[in-house]
Protein backbone atom coordinates (compact mmCIF):
# COMPACT_ATOMS: atom_id res chain seq x y z
CA UNK A 1 0.00 0.00 0.00
CA UNK A 2 2.82 2.53 0.96
CA UNK A 3 4.56 1.99 -2.44
CA UNK A 4 1.16 3.03 -4.31
CA UNK A 5 1.77 6.84 -2.57
CA UNK A 6 5.63 6.94 -3.58
CA UNK A 7 7.07 5.37 -0.30
CA UNK A 8 9.08 2.52 -0.19
CA UNK A 9 8.81 0.05 2.60
CA UNK A 10 12.78 0.00 4.40
CA UNK A 11 14.40 -3.36 4.62
CA UNK A 12 14.44 -4.34 8.47
CA UNK A 13 17.76 -6.09 9.06
CA UNK A 14 18.93 -7.12 12.92
CA UNK A 15 22.32 -6.68 13.75
CA UNK A 16 23.88 -8.98 16.85
CA UNK A 17 26.83 -7.82 18.62
CA UNK A 18 28.36 -11.27 20.94
CA UNK A 19 30.29 -10.83 23.89
CA UNK A 20 33.75 -12.51 22.40
CA UNK A 21 33.94 -10.13 20.03
CA UNK A 22 31.70 -10.75 17.00
CA UNK A 23 29.17 -8.60 15.30
CA UNK A 24 26.68 -10.13 12.72
CA UNK A 25 24.44 -8.30 10.14
CA UNK A 26 21.34 -10.01 9.16
CA UNK A 27 18.52 -9.81 6.39
CA UNK A 28 15.82 -12.35 6.57
CA UNK A 29 12.43 -12.95 4.28
CA UNK A 30 9.95 -12.26 6.32
CA UNK A 31 7.78 -14.97 4.31
CA UNK A 32 10.51 -17.64 3.14
CA UNK A 33 12.07 -16.89 6.45
CA UNK A 34 15.64 -18.16 4.73
CA UNK A 35 18.87 -15.28 5.19
CA UNK A 36 18.69 -12.98 2.19
CA UNK A 37 22.04 -10.74 2.81
CA UNK A 38 24.78 -11.35 5.81
CA UNK A 39 27.67 -10.02 6.69
CA UNK A 40 30.19 -10.46 9.78
CA UNK A 41 33.15 -8.43 11.72
CA UNK A 42 34.84 -8.12 14.88
CA UNK A 43 34.52 -5.41 17.23
CA UNK A 44 36.46 -5.36 20.96
CA UNK A 45 33.95 -5.45 23.25
CA UNK A 46 34.65 -5.52 27.22
CA UNK A 47 32.58 -7.75 29.03
CA UNK A 48 33.84 -6.67 32.82
CA UNK A 49 32.19 -3.16 32.13
CA UNK A 50 29.44 -4.57 29.77
CA UNK A 51 30.46 -1.89 27.15
CA UNK A 52 32.36 -1.58 23.70
CA UNK A 53 35.64 -0.57 23.65
CA UNK A 54 35.83 2.06 20.86
CA UNK A 55 32.29 3.65 19.17
CA UNK A 56 34.33 5.00 16.22
CA UNK A 57 35.09 1.37 15.33
CA UNK A 58 31.90 0.20 16.28
CA UNK A 59 30.58 2.43 14.09
CA UNK A 60 32.78 1.94 10.93
CA UNK A 61 32.25 -1.76 11.58
CA UNK A 62 28.83 -1.54 10.98
CA UNK A 63 28.71 0.56 8.17
CA UNK A 64 31.28 -1.90 6.35
CA UNK A 65 28.41 -4.72 7.23
CA UNK A 66 25.94 -2.63 5.48
CA UNK A 67 28.67 -2.29 2.23
CA UNK A 68 29.26 -5.72 2.25
CA UNK A 69 25.58 -7.13 2.52
CA UNK A 70 25.01 -4.46 -0.40
CA UNK A 71 22.48 -2.53 1.45
CA UNK A 72 21.93 1.30 1.86
CA UNK A 73 21.91 2.31 5.34
CA UNK A 74 18.95 5.20 4.55
CA UNK A 75 17.29 2.53 3.44
CA UNK A 76 17.32 0.33 6.84
CA UNK A 77 15.54 -0.11 9.89
CA UNK A 78 17.65 -2.18 12.24
CA UNK A 79 17.10 -4.46 15.38
CA UNK A 80 20.30 -4.03 17.63
CA UNK A 81 20.77 -7.14 19.77
CA UNK A 82 23.36 -6.29 22.42
CA UNK A 83 25.23 -8.91 24.83
CA UNK A 84 22.75 -9.02 27.81
CA UNK A 85 23.50 -6.73 30.78
CA UNK A 86 20.71 -7.38 33.29
CA UNK A 87 17.77 -9.60 32.84
CA UNK A 88 15.53 -10.28 36.01
CA UNK A 89 11.76 -11.24 36.87
CA UNK A 90 10.19 -9.56 40.07
CA UNK A 91 7.18 -9.89 41.64
CA UNK A 92 4.52 -7.43 40.37
CA UNK A 93 3.73 -4.63 42.64
CA UNK A 94 0.23 -3.57 42.23
CA UNK A 95 0.70 -0.28 44.21
CA UNK A 96 4.04 0.92 42.99
CA UNK A 97 6.03 2.60 39.98
CA UNK A 98 7.48 -0.62 38.10
CA UNK A 99 10.64 1.36 37.00
CA UNK A 100 10.89 3.37 40.41
CA UNK A 101 10.67 -0.74 41.45
CA UNK A 102 12.95 -2.12 39.09
CA UNK A 103 15.69 0.83 39.72
CA UNK A 104 15.46 0.21 43.33
CA UNK A 105 16.55 -3.51 42.64
CA UNK A 106 19.55 -2.37 40.32
CA UNK A 107 20.69 0.60 42.23
CA UNK A 108 23.58 -1.77 43.92
CA UNK A 109 24.82 -3.39 40.86
CA UNK A 110 28.34 -2.07 39.85
CA UNK A 111 26.86 -1.32 36.40
CA UNK A 112 24.56 0.72 37.40
CA UNK A 113 25.95 2.78 40.29
CA UNK A 114 28.79 4.15 37.60
CA UNK A 115 26.19 4.53 34.79
CA UNK A 116 22.52 5.75 34.53
CA UNK A 117 20.25 2.78 33.38
CA UNK A 118 17.71 2.73 30.24
CA UNK A 119 15.24 -0.40 31.69
CA UNK A 120 12.70 -2.14 29.55
CA UNK A 121 9.97 -4.35 30.92
CA UNK A 122 6.40 -6.33 30.55
CA UNK A 123 4.22 -7.08 33.11
CA UNK A 124 3.23 -10.91 32.67
CA UNK A 125 0.97 -13.42 34.55
CA UNK A 126 3.22 -15.96 36.52
CA UNK A 127 2.80 -19.07 38.75
CA UNK A 128 -0.72 -19.05 40.62
CA UNK A 129 -2.13 -16.20 38.92
CA UNK A 130 0.61 -14.02 39.90
CA UNK A 131 1.89 -11.27 38.04
CA UNK A 132 5.78 -10.55 37.53
CA UNK A 133 7.72 -7.73 36.07
CA UNK A 134 10.38 -9.52 33.45
CA UNK A 135 12.56 -6.85 32.69
CA UNK A 136 16.04 -6.20 31.40
CA UNK A 137 18.71 -2.94 31.77
CA UNK A 138 21.03 -1.71 29.79
CA UNK A 139 23.47 1.32 30.38
CA UNK A 140 21.82 4.18 29.14
CA UNK A 141 24.95 6.45 27.69
CA UNK A 142 25.13 2.97 25.62
CA UNK A 143 21.89 3.57 24.45
CA UNK A 144 22.89 7.09 23.36
CA UNK A 145 26.07 6.27 21.64
CA UNK A 146 24.00 3.69 19.33
CA UNK A 147 21.34 5.71 18.57
CA UNK A 148 23.79 8.36 17.18
CA UNK A 149 25.52 6.09 15.15
CA UNK A 150 22.83 5.27 13.38
CA UNK A 151 22.10 8.56 12.89
CA UNK A 152 25.55 9.20 11.57
CA UNK A 153 25.00 6.26 9.10
CA UNK A 154 21.28 7.42 7.76
CA UNK A 155 19.84 3.98 9.06
CA UNK A 156 16.70 4.30 11.15
CA UNK A 157 17.18 2.17 14.56
CA UNK A 158 14.35 0.57 15.29
CA UNK A 159 14.85 -1.24 18.28
CA UNK A 160 17.86 -2.10 21.06
CA UNK A 161 17.10 -5.41 23.04
CA UNK A 162 19.30 -8.06 25.20
CA UNK A 163 20.29 -11.42 23.78
CA UNK A 164 18.39 -13.31 26.09
CA UNK A 165 15.30 -11.41 24.49
CA UNK A 166 16.55 -11.47 20.87
CA UNK A 167 16.91 -15.51 21.61
CA UNK A 168 13.45 -16.12 23.27
CA UNK A 169 12.40 -14.17 19.95
CA UNK A 170 14.46 -16.07 17.62
CA UNK A 171 12.96 -19.54 19.20
CA UNK A 172 9.49 -18.81 18.84
CA UNK A 173 10.18 -17.46 15.38
CA UNK A 174 11.10 -21.06 13.93
CA UNK A 175 8.41 -22.65 12.63
CA UNK A 176 10.33 -26.04 14.26
CA UNK A 177 9.03 -24.63 17.71
CA UNK A 178 5.93 -22.55 16.57
CA UNK A 179 3.27 -25.39 17.63
CA UNK A 180 5.14 -26.44 21.05
CA UNK A 181 5.10 -22.58 22.14
CA UNK A 182 1.37 -22.60 20.63
CA UNK A 183 0.46 -25.49 23.32
CA UNK A 184 0.83 -23.72 26.20
CA UNK A 185 3.16 -26.53 27.54
CA UNK A 186 5.84 -26.21 30.03
CA UNK A 187 9.21 -26.03 28.24
CA UNK A 188 12.72 -25.22 29.71
CA UNK A 189 15.18 -22.92 27.68
CA UNK A 190 18.90 -23.17 28.85
CA UNK A 191 21.59 -21.11 27.81
CA UNK A 192 25.71 -21.72 28.44
CA UNK A 193 27.57 -18.99 27.82
CA UNK A 194 31.54 -18.82 28.95
CA UNK A 195 30.41 -17.27 32.21
CA UNK A 196 27.05 -18.23 33.32
CA UNK A 197 24.01 -21.19 32.85
CA UNK A 198 20.60 -19.34 32.58
CA UNK A 199 17.13 -21.40 32.41
CA UNK A 200 14.40 -19.63 31.21
CA UNK A 201 11.20 -21.50 32.40
CA UNK A 202 8.33 -20.75 29.70
CA UNK A 203 4.66 -22.07 29.61
CA UNK A 204 3.58 -21.19 26.13
CA UNK A 205 5.48 -18.56 25.03
CA UNK A 206 4.97 -16.13 28.61
CA UNK A 207 8.34 -16.51 30.53
CA UNK A 208 7.57 -17.51 33.76
CA UNK A 209 10.27 -17.40 35.78
CA UNK A 210 14.58 -17.69 35.11
CA UNK A 211 17.52 -18.08 37.08
CA UNK A 212 21.06 -17.76 35.89
CA UNK A 213 24.46 -19.16 37.52
CA UNK A 214 28.02 -18.39 37.42
CA UNK A 215 29.94 -20.61 35.25
CA UNK A 216 33.73 -21.15 34.02
CA UNK A 217 33.30 -23.06 30.80
CA UNK A 218 36.44 -22.60 30.00
CA UNK A 219 37.70 -24.51 33.51
CA UNK A 220 35.92 -27.60 33.13
CA UNK A 221 36.38 -30.67 30.94
CA UNK A 222 33.54 -30.73 28.77
CA UNK A 223 32.06 -34.51 30.23
CA UNK A 224 31.67 -32.12 33.89
CA UNK A 225 29.62 -29.81 32.41
CA UNK A 226 26.82 -32.10 32.39
CA UNK A 227 27.43 -32.12 35.91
Amino acid sequence: MLELFGFKRKTHVGISLSANNFIELMYVDRVTKNVVRYASGNVKYNNAIKEVIDYEELKGVIGDLFEEAGLDPSQCSVSFSLPNVHFAIIPHDEGGDVEDNIKEEIEDLYIFKRNEPTISYVVLEGLLGKQNDVYSAVQAKVVGKLIEIFNDLGATLERIESSYSALLKAIQYHDKYRDLFAKEEQTTVFLISQTSCCSFYLNGNIVMDYSEEPLAVKSFAPEEIHT
